[in-house]
Protein backbone atom coordinates (compact mmCIF):
# COMPACT_ATOMS: atom_id res chain seq x y z
CA UNK A 1 0.00 0.00 0.00
CA UNK A 2 0.99 3.34 -0.78
CA UNK A 3 1.21 5.66 1.91
CA UNK A 4 3.23 8.22 0.66
CA UNK A 5 5.17 10.31 -2.31
CA UNK A 6 7.01 13.37 -2.75
CA UNK A 7 7.40 15.36 -5.83
CA UNK A 8 10.14 17.94 -6.27
CA UNK A 9 9.98 19.46 -3.58
CA UNK A 10 6.42 18.78 -1.89
CA UNK A 11 5.47 15.72 -0.02
CA UNK A 12 2.12 13.75 0.68
CA UNK A 13 2.02 11.02 3.23
CA UNK A 14 -1.20 9.89 4.57
CA UNK A 15 -2.51 9.08 8.38
CA UNK A 16 -0.87 5.72 7.96
CA UNK A 17 2.31 7.28 8.62
CA UNK A 18 1.67 8.85 11.83
CA UNK A 19 0.60 4.92 13.40
CA UNK A 20 3.46 3.02 15.32
CA UNK A 21 5.80 1.70 13.04
CA UNK A 22 9.29 -0.33 13.26
CA UNK A 23 11.35 0.96 15.74
CA UNK A 24 13.73 2.93 12.69
CA UNK A 25 10.88 3.32 10.83
CA UNK A 26 10.19 7.09 10.30
CA UNK A 27 8.09 7.94 7.37
CA UNK A 28 7.53 11.48 7.35
CA UNK A 29 11.86 11.93 7.74
CA UNK A 30 11.98 9.55 4.99
CA UNK A 31 9.83 11.20 2.89
CA UNK A 32 11.30 14.53 3.46
CA UNK A 33 14.81 13.31 3.10
CA UNK A 34 13.48 12.62 -0.84
CA UNK A 35 13.29 16.58 -1.31
CA UNK A 36 16.85 16.96 -0.69
CA UNK A 37 17.72 15.18 -4.01
CA UNK A 38 14.60 16.47 -5.57
CA UNK A 39 15.39 20.22 -5.00
CA UNK A 40 17.52 22.81 -6.47
CA UNK A 41 20.50 24.27 -4.81
CA UNK A 42 18.59 28.07 -6.05
CA UNK A 43 15.39 26.80 -4.55
CA UNK A 44 17.12 26.29 -0.94
CA UNK A 45 19.18 28.81 -1.01
CA UNK A 46 22.55 27.80 -1.69
CA UNK A 47 24.00 29.68 -4.52
CA UNK A 48 23.71 27.52 -8.01
CA UNK A 49 26.87 27.22 -9.91
CA UNK A 50 27.68 25.19 -13.19
CA UNK A 51 28.99 21.92 -11.12
CA UNK A 52 26.37 22.05 -8.39
CA UNK A 53 22.76 22.54 -9.53
CA UNK A 54 21.36 20.44 -7.20
CA UNK A 55 21.01 20.75 -3.38
CA UNK A 56 22.00 17.19 -2.96
CA UNK A 57 23.49 15.08 -5.94
CA UNK A 58 22.28 11.65 -4.85
CA UNK A 59 22.76 9.06 -8.11
CA UNK A 60 18.78 7.73 -8.62
CA UNK A 61 19.41 4.53 -7.51
CA UNK A 62 20.59 5.33 -4.14
CA UNK A 63 18.13 7.63 -2.98
CA UNK A 64 16.09 5.31 -0.97
CA UNK A 65 19.24 4.23 0.76
CA UNK A 66 19.79 7.60 1.46
CA UNK A 67 16.15 8.30 2.68
CA UNK A 68 16.66 4.84 4.74
CA UNK A 69 19.59 6.25 6.35
CA UNK A 70 18.07 9.49 7.18
CA UNK A 71 15.20 7.48 8.77
CA UNK A 72 17.27 5.24 10.56
CA UNK A 73 19.87 8.23 11.49
CA UNK A 74 16.84 10.18 12.91
CA UNK A 75 15.48 7.61 15.01
CA UNK A 76 18.53 6.65 16.74
CA UNK A 77 19.08 10.31 18.02
CA UNK A 78 15.53 10.45 19.25
CA UNK A 79 15.83 6.78 21.29
CA UNK A 80 19.89 7.26 22.06
CA UNK A 81 20.34 9.57 25.81
CA UNK A 82 23.75 8.93 25.42
CA UNK A 83 26.87 7.85 23.34
CA UNK A 84 26.68 4.06 24.72
CA UNK A 85 22.59 4.24 24.08
CA UNK A 86 23.03 5.47 20.48
CA UNK A 87 26.26 3.03 19.31
CA UNK A 88 23.80 0.17 20.85
CA UNK A 89 21.30 1.20 18.54
CA UNK A 90 23.19 1.22 15.45
CA UNK A 91 24.47 -2.70 16.45
CA UNK A 92 20.83 -3.15 16.95
CA UNK A 93 19.89 -1.83 13.59
CA UNK A 94 22.79 -3.67 11.58
CA UNK A 95 22.10 -7.05 13.02
CA UNK A 96 18.24 -6.13 11.65
CA UNK A 97 16.39 -5.57 8.85
CA UNK A 98 18.12 -3.90 5.89
CA UNK A 99 17.03 -1.99 2.82
CA UNK A 100 16.86 -3.68 -0.41
CA UNK A 101 19.22 -1.23 -2.06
Amino acid sequence: MLVGISEETTCWVSSEYFRPNGRFEDFVVHEAAHVFHNCKRRTAGPPETRRREWFLDIAFGKRETFAYACEAYARIVELGVTSAARLALVEELAAGWRPPD
